[in-house]
């Protein structure tokens, strides 16, 4: 929790509907890459989040429920705060982004982005590799 009361990390868990490895009713070799994908992305690491447009109150908020069996997890990372969390979520949340603004209105009245212009706007970046 942090000075203004905020919780951050890990902040629920919700077992997962779907208690069967449907893995295992792949293909055999399909089987076998799914499930040594499903462990590297289980795998825990340390991290820092950065968000890249707002450093005094950005955030992540966010679920992570890529694997069957495996329980739903709901996150919120604020920046500059370190966390321990699944390899698989840090692969997701570094792809992210917003689309870029081309600076015209729509005909409904909405920004139009550029096409296929992305931004980086979180990061979560291994502690190690600080």
């Amino acid at each position: 929790m942090t000075k203004r009361g905020e919780y951050h990390g890990l902040i629920e868990t919700i077992a997962n509907a779907n208690n069967t490895n449907t893995y295992e009713k792949l293909p055999p070799k399909m089987s076998k890459d799914m499930i040594s994908k499903m462990k590297d992305d289980l795998l825990m690491i340390d991290v820092y989040y950065m968000n890249m447009e707002d450093q005094d109150n950005g955030k992540w908020e966010g679920w992570y429920a890529d694997h069957p069996v495996e329980p739903m997890r709901s996150y919120r990372f604020l920046h500059g705060e370190t966390y321990n969390v699944p390899k698989g979520l840090v692969n997701k949340v570094n792809a992210m982004g917003a689309p870029v603004r081309s600076g015209l209105i729509g005909t409904d009245g909405n920004p139009l982005p550029l096409d296929g212009k992305m931004k980086k706007t979180h990061q979560l970046i291994p502690v190690g590799a600080m």
